[in-house]
């Protein structure tokens, strides 16, 4: 069976609308990310070097892959359209299971603005792209991390010791899961406030 793509996806939430992420958000992208550690000890990456980094290899809405493709939406504030972060599921590699991946400008932390965006991703992943389980790994002691997707019906499914390597030190990984039932669950009947949705 072949997967759905994506052709065109934005989602708006209370707080939170998702667009697809492009070079115009490569400035200010740039300057949230570059040697902010409040942001990039928690990731993998080690953040961009240079702004061209960033409209070249970060900033792109689709990366394609044969067996899934990994999507990136720029996370936007509702209210006054700044640009606050980015999200998106991943499936490159594993075509069944979705990844969500994401980071926040910490001037936006503790409103409520990546659960919003971690609820509209996961309902995308279900709901149009065929996912069977979602999941996200999570460097040990990013409590902001977990609680947003603990509340979003994520468990974590286990404890990965040494998972990847930052700054030359092994770090352990929190590995969370959700199936489709357990969303459903969890979150009822839930949509978006407005979602735009168009496939290849």
């Amino acid at each position: 069976m072949k997967r759905p793509r994506l052709k065109h996806a934005e989602l708006f939430g209370e707080r939170v609308k998702l667009v697809p992420l492009d070079p115009r958000f490569a400035d200010t992208a740039f300057d949230v990310l570059h040697e902010n550690e409040d942001i990039l000890r928690w990731l993998v990456w080690d953040g961009p070097a240079c702004r061209e980094e960033v409209a070249d290899f970060y900033c792109r809405w689709i990366v394609p892959s044969g067996n899934g493709d990994d999507y990136h939406f720029a996370i936007l504030d509702v209210e006054t359209e700044a640009f606050a972060g980015s999200i998106g599921p991943r499936f490159a590699g594993h075509p069944t299971t979705g990844d969500v991946g994401y980071w926040l400008d910490p001037a936006y932390w503790g409103r409520g603005f990546m659960t919003e965006a971690v609820r509209m991703v996961t309902h995308l992943a279900f709901r149009y792209l065929d996912a069977a389980v979602m999941t996200a790994y999570v460097f040990v002691g990013n409590a902001g991390s977990r609680l947003v997707l603990e509340r979003n019906g994520y468990r974590m499914a286990h404890l990965s010791k040494a998972k990847v390597m930052k700054g030359g030190v092994a770090v352990d990984e929190w590995y969370f899961t959700i199936l489709r039932h357990e969303f459903e669950r969890e979150l009822g009947d839930y949509k978006p406030v407005r979602e735009v949705v168009e496939l290849e």
